[in-house]
């Protein structure tokens, strides 16, 4: 039996200062995207067949995220070493995830990035 560890850490847009009407900014955080279904992302038949045997298959990947919570594009940031897996582990990333958009300090959705790694275990 294969297992899935999804682990992934996010890192959005800084703080930013909003301006007073006496000039002085008002420090207000913007907030991080958020991932809605994690535990969805990646399922152990998303592996290649040829690689189920292998002990440990590990694929670091960076997402980045539009400002509807759609994952744009995802790149392999540490190779498991096999092609066919990196590629198929972006694919169904890039498929699955969902995330409530990263906002600014007004609100407004931006664009993020989320990194992250998947492991399958034999």
């Amino acid at each position: 039996m294969i297992s899935v560890l999804l682990i992934a850490a996010l890192a959005a847009s800084s703080p930013q200062g909003l301006p007073t009407p006496e000039g002085n900014p008002i420090k207000t955080q913007a907030i991080k995207a958020e991932a809605i279904n994690r535990g969805e992302w990646a399922y152990s038949t998303d592996l290649p067949v040829s690689l189920r045997n292998e002990p440990i298959v590990k694929v670091d990947f960076r997402l980045k995220i539009d400002t509807r919570g759609r994952v744009s594009e995802c790149q392999v940031t540490r190779s498991s070493g096999f092609t066919d897996a990196d590629e198929a582990v972006c694919g169904a990333v890039t498929r699955r995830a969902r995330f409530r958009p990263a906002r600014d300090a007004k609100g407004a959705a931006i664009p993020s990035e989320y990194s992250g790694f998947v492991t399958f275990t034999a």
